[in-house]
Parts: structure tokens; sequence; C-alpha cells
């Protein structure tokens, strides 16, 4: 197995960890939210090639499935993040040998973390341009996703509570007006704060 091809392969099994399908939302909530693998636009594009190029399956209703089955997938070191480049021009699933999975022996070195971290491009979920320096705000898509499905809440309503705080707490900043929202609602705040404070 090529380290292009273990590196799609150990991000699948790390986005599908003990699921058979993800909505498209939670997977790019996963990929830049939770394992921080990837910026949230990065995260957008990188499932649109993986499901381009075979890796991933997507349904009419944005579920997505691999393609490939993960249970015999070794775990992956501790260490370990994947090559952006790799999930953003993946290689072919066509080109992928069934039946080679990685084993535990198979170390890639770390890669630094400078290329991680890449500039976030700020955008909204229709494409528009966000004006704003503040790389948090790409993430506000993903926050308010994150909050509706712990809570319950619809994004509507979230979204009608973070207008009314921006217009009270002037001149606060939308993502914290949605991290005020997920404290109110007894959500648990070190993972949000630990993503809005990674850049």
């Amino acid at each position: 197995m090529s380290p292009e091809q273990l590196d799609v392969i150990r991000t699948l099994s790390h986005l599908f960890k003990s699921e058979t399908e993800v909505e498209l939302e939670d997977a790019e909530r996963i990929l830049s939210f939770d394992l921080k693998f990837l910026s949230p636009g990065d995260a957008e594009r990188a499932i649109k090639k993986l499901v381009e190029q075979g890796w991933i399956i997507q349904d009419d209703e944005e579920i997505l499935t691999p393609a490939v089955t993960l249970q015999n997938i070794e775990k992956t070191p501790l260490s370990w993040v994947p090559r952006p480049s790799r999930l953003l021009n993946p290689v072919s699933f066509s080109d992928f040998e069934t039946g080679t999975f990685p084993t535990s022996t198979e170390v890639e070195p770390n890669i630094d973390q400078s290329e991680q971290n890449k500039v976030v491009e700020n955008a909204d979920e229709d494409g528009f341009e966000i004006q704003s320096s503040d790389p948090r705000v790409a993430k506000e898509r993903l926050l308010l996703g994150f909050i509706a499905r712990k809570t319950g809440l619809s994004k509507e309503e979230i979204s009608r509570r973070q207008r009314r705080k921006n217009k009270a707490l002037e001149p606060s900043t939308s993502w914290i007006c949605l991290a005020l929202i997920a404290r109110e609602q007894g959500l648990e705040m070190n993972e949000i704060i630990a993503a809005l404070s990674a850049f």
C-alpha cells in the first residue's frame, strides 16, 4: 500500500470510527472540529474529492459510506496525522489494491504542524466571502451544527438566538455568541474552546 493510500485509509477509519454511515455535515465537522486534521474549508473540499475519487459513496440525502471495508484496519500510531495534500488530492480508489491493510509497524514520520495549520478560507455556507480576518469565523457553520445536534434545538432557533445576542452584546463576534449559547445549554465547553483557540 502506498503512503498516499495509507493516509486515506487511516483517515476513513477515523471518520467512520464506529459508524457505517455519516452525514456529510458531520463528516466535515469530524475532520476539522473533532480530529483537527483540516481547516473547515479544506475538510469540505477533501470530502468532495474523496467522493469524486471513489473512496466515499454519497447518496442523494448526503449520507456518506466508505467504499472500503474498514474492520481489518490496525490502530494508527498515536502521533499520526494525514498529510492534508493527500486528502485534498487523493489517489483514485480504483488504484487501491484490496486486501492490503496497514499494520501497526507501518509508521510514517509525523508531519510538521505548520503543514496542518493552513490558512482558513473564510466563506459562509452559500460560498460568499466573509469580511473578517478572524479565522474562527470559518468554524461557525460547524459549531452551529454541533450545538443543534447536541441540544436538539433547530439551526434556525440557534441562529435566531445568535443574532439576538449579537445585537445585545455589540460589538461581540458571532462565534462568541454561539459559544455562549452552547454554555447556556449546558454543553461541555472544553472541546469548543480548544477548537476556537486552535489558531
